[in-house]
């Protein structure tokens, strides 16, 4: 679905205003993250937002 079609369907998100791709996540994809953080001694800083 392109840009002008997901505008007329009320889909457009704030994401689209971004200039850059952002990826959508799970829990699944949480859980990982949060592993690698532990495993690496680090935290990664996400913008949580967006459906879900």
């Amino acid at each position: 679905m392109d840009s002008a079609a997901r505008e007329q369907s009320g889909e457009l998100g704030i994401y689209e205003s971004f200039p850059f791709p952002v990826a959508q996540i799970n829990d699944d994809d949480v859980l990982r993250i949060q592993q690698l953080e532990q495993d690496l001694g680090v935290v990664l800083v996400a913008y949580e937002g967006g459906e879900g």
